[in-house]
């Protein structure tokens, strides 16, 4: 991996599979269920896409709790 990396002249702390979890995730925000996320990811492993489906779901909710929390107090 670390080969991969300098080859594509990524930035230092910076990965290929940084990258690959950041797509799986913006996938998932857009799709509309896991089936479309594994479709448009290429993939056959439900439990990468259901990881990033939780992540984007965690981001969505941590989202709206902040809004909440800026309409209430804000």
């Amino acid at each position: 991996m670390v080969d991969w990396t300098k080859s594509a002249e990524l930035d230092p702390g910076r990965t290929l599979h940084g990258h690959g979890k950041t797509l799986g995730k913006s996938i998932a925000e857009a799709a509309k269920s896991s089936r479309e996320s594994i479709a448009r990811l290429g993939d056959d492993d439900i439990y990468k896409t259901k990881l990033y489906s939780r992540e984007a779901e965690q981001q969505s909710l941590a989202e709206f709790a902040i809004q909440k929390f800026v309409k209430l107090f804000g």
